[in-house]
């Protein structure tokens, strides 16, 4: 991949600008010390050149007056390198890191809630996402805006020095920029190239870390054990870790021998700075305290100037990764329109929606038409595959229809204020997220503004039959669930009950979509907590997803999908009566229960 002109200059304006924005006291207090750390070096090669000269130039009964000024200045310099020693030290070092990371979270977490939804179908989302992620969880923008300042630090360092060198003797200068140089050039190209390695390896890293997760992970790890297939899981991690190691060790042995060569000739151009020096000083060219002066600020200009090209080679490859950071930030978000609807919601309307998974040829969705009215029931059944889920995931705003439209109250759906639709409207998912929090938490989530009234949580928590369990625990709405936090772990029809107990929460939800709700607990619980869900859902318009056809029984519709298309749709009783698909899977599933 080619990397864009002034990729490096891009990124580091828009570190700045993010930086200046959240913390300008912090930033302008930065700034003030290194301009302050790039010129005393050069001040401090004035002050000893001054003291150098008064020392040679003084007659002995006088020498006290010529030398008093440049000790007086000497003192001065050691205490400024004391107070910016103390600002480094206890500001900049220790506390920066934490906020600048802060920054950087906070911006990437706002974007991941706010993304479109449909990117975690993506690929290349995921890799983007990992990768942006590992920038906003550890110190490397700081470490990349410090190498800037250093940078800058550097350059005013040299430029103060390059004054008294080109006094002394321009070919000194010169030595030491030709010594560095072929080593920065090639610094600058082994970490572009190192840059494209790693970008390469992303998706093999990634299920480096998924193989890694599977052996430490409670459910993963149970099957592992069971079917006697963790050996295979841990082999499949080495062979990933050695092609990870070799292709590492095949990039370092082509850039070693290339390195070796350009580090030699910095070490010629050193000891070229020094013997010309010396030359100088045996031919009565330069005096010795002048030779001194020479061969310290020619040892720190080549040191400097160095570390100055060493840092940029550096930022020019950290900006390879931290651009990935800000190209996840580009990903789109849905945006609000001026005068967008919010009000209550009483009919949902598909007109022919269609939709398709990227890289997928056919559609999971397939010119589908129905509606749901306030206060109806509308179940939408058919096998694995059919589209359900999908077509749930459209009716929440996570996907957009590719074709036709998905209207509400008779508006589409885009002209709606999303987050208004979010709040009028609620769901319960299969796929659930278990979280390793309290049970508060846990169901509280599911309308935040909520989360401290005990009433409405136990409500809800009742409604999903878990009050009990939650009263019985030792604190209550307050204990933490699940074993990487707490100490109660929950089985699989408790933690189901907590995901519906969240989906009830929202009292003034409008419209609920129910996801599988019941998928791991038993029939008998499924039916009382099915019968349940009608009554608390009274008056509001409800949309169940199922593949169990004894579920669909309470509902005033019913849709069948079979490979993304509607192929019957009416009550239970007019479906039994059809003969149909509706009929042969409720018959089918019946005889699990004669």
């Amino acid at each position: 991949m080619k990397k864009p002109k002034f990729q490096t200059l891009f990124v580091s304006v828009k570190i700045f600008k993010t930086l200046f924005k959240e913390e300008p006291k912090t930033m302008i207090l930065i700034c003030a010390y290194w301009t302050v750390f790039g010129i005393l070096p050069g001040i401090n090669i004035l002050i000893l050149n001054s003291l150098y000269n008064s020392l040679y130039s003084a007659v002995e009964s006088r020498i006290y007056s010529f030398v008093i000024l440049p000790l007086i200045l000497s003192i001065l310099y050691s205490f400024s390198g004391v107070i910016t020693g103390i600002i480094s030290d206890r500001y900049i070092e220790l506390k920066m890191p934490d906020k600048i990371m802060m920054i950087m979270s906070k911006n990437f977490f706002r974007k991941v809630m706010d993304v479109n939804y449909s990117y975690f179908d993506d690929d290349n989302y995921y890799n983007i996402l990992t990768r942006a992620r590992q920038i906003a969880q550890n110190d490397r923008v700081y470490q990349y805006i410090i190498k800037i300042f250093r940078i800058s630090g550097f350059i005013l360092e040299i430029l103060s020095q390059i004054v008294s060198i080109f006094i002394i003797n321009p070919l000194l200068f010169f030595f030491a920029l030709i010594s560095v140089l072929p080593t920065a050039v090639i610094r600058i190209i082994r970490g572009k190239y190192y840059f494209v390695l790693k970008r390469y390896q992303t998706p093999k890293m990634n299920e480096q870390n998924y193989l890694w997760s599977l052996i430490c992970t409670k459910t993963s790890s149970r099957d592992l054990h069971v079917f006697d297939s963790s050996s295979y899981i841990i082999n499949k991690w080495m062979i990933l870790s050695q092609q990870l190691r070799d292709e590492e060790n095949r990039f370092m042995k082509k850039t070693t021998l290339i390195q070796f060569a350009t580090d030699s000739l910095k070490i010629l151009g050193y000891f070229l700075g020094i013997i010309y020096s010396t030359y100088l000083l045996f031919y009565h060219m330069i005096t010795s305290a002048i030779f001194a002066v020479c061969i310290n600020v020619f040892i720190s200009i080549q040191q400097r100037f160095e570390q100055c090209l060493m840092y940029t080679a550096l930022i020019s490859n950290e900006s390879e990764f931290i651009k990935d950071y800000f190209d996840f930030l580009k990903f789109e978000t849905p945006k609000t329109m001026p005068g967008a609807i919010d009000e209550k919601i009483s009919l949902l309307d598909f007109k022919n929606v269609s939709f398709h998974y990227s890289g997928d040829h056919s559609k999971a969705l397939d010119e589908i038409s129905f509606s749901i009215k306030n206060n109806e029931i509308v179940a939408i059944v058919g096998e694995n595959g059919a589209g359900k889920s999908t077509l749930a995931k459209i009716m929440l705003g996570l996907y957009t229809p590719e074709e036709g439209v998905y209207k509400i109250n008779g508006k589409p759906f885009c002209e709606w204020d999303r987050l208004r639709f979010y709040n009028r409207s609620s769901s319960i998912y299969q796929d659930y997220a278990q979280y390793q929090l309290s049970f508060r938490e846990n169901i509280g989530f599911g309308d935040i503004e909520n989360l401290k009234n005990d009433k409405i949580i136990f409500a809800a928590a009742d409604k999903a039959h878990i009050g009990d369990v939650i009263r019985e625990s030792d604190k209550g709405l307050n204990t933490k669930v699940g074993r990487l936090f707490g100490n109660i772990e929950l089985s699989g029809g408790q933690w189901q009950r907590l995901a519906i107990a969240r989906g009830l929460m929202k009292n003034n939800s409008e419209f609920i979509v129910i996801d599988e709700p019941t998928a791991t607990v038993d029939p008998i619980v499924e039916s009382d907590m099915f019968h349940d869900i009608v009554q608390y859902t009274k008056g509001k318009a409800v949309a169940i997803v199922t593949h169990r056809m004894g579920a669909a029984k309470i509902a005033d519709k019913i849709i069948v999908l079979d490979k993304g298309k509607i192929v019957e749709s009416g009550t239970h009783q007019e479906l039994i009566r059809k003969h149909g698909i509706y009929y042969e899977l409720f018959m089918l599933q019946a005889k699990w229960y004669q």
